[in-house]
């Protein structure tokens, strides 16, 4: 019951504001009356600026940021993925180190077996052992 209240009272509200602002013609000598008020002499002057001049003046000093603020994002977005890339090398690389350094440490330990087994010495553990320096008839690989 409300509801069809506010819908009639919105539809009769409609009708009313569409009739108060239907277009007008103006009378025919309309031109002719304004034109005699205006006092004699007096130069046409500029008209003033409307709110809507004020607003197109905002849109368009708006509008000439727009390409700058594109052309930032886009600075943004490269910067962003060459950071990312230049992390991603930096990780395969330590990624790379570590295998290389397991490859040489089982190489330098299948080599000292070989070694031994042909000089027939006892093999040592690489792992448990202390480092210490090369005694001067063994040779560094």
């Amino acid at each position: 019951m409300v509801r069809r209240r506010l819908e009639a009272m919105s539809d009769r509200f409609e009708r009313e504001l569409r009739q108060a602002l239907r277009p007008v013609e103006p009378s025919a000598n309309f031109a002719e009356r304004v034109l005699a008020r205006l006092p004699q002499g007096a130069a046409p002057s500029a008209p003033a600026a409307t709110p809507i001049d004020a607003h197109t003046g905002i849109r368009k000093r708006m509008l000439r940021w727009i390409p700058v603020a594109l052309a930032a994002s886009l600075m943004a977005a490269v910067l962003i993925r060459h950071e990312l890339q230049l992390r991603e090398e930096i990780e395969q690389g330590r990624i790379a180190r570590e295998q290389l350094m397991e490859a040489l440490r089982v190489t330098s330990e299948k080599l000292d077996v070989a070694y031994r087994a042909v000089n027939n010495q006892p093999a040592r553990n690489l792992k448990s052992e202390p480092k210490s320096e090369p005694k001067s008839d063994e040779t560094i690989i």
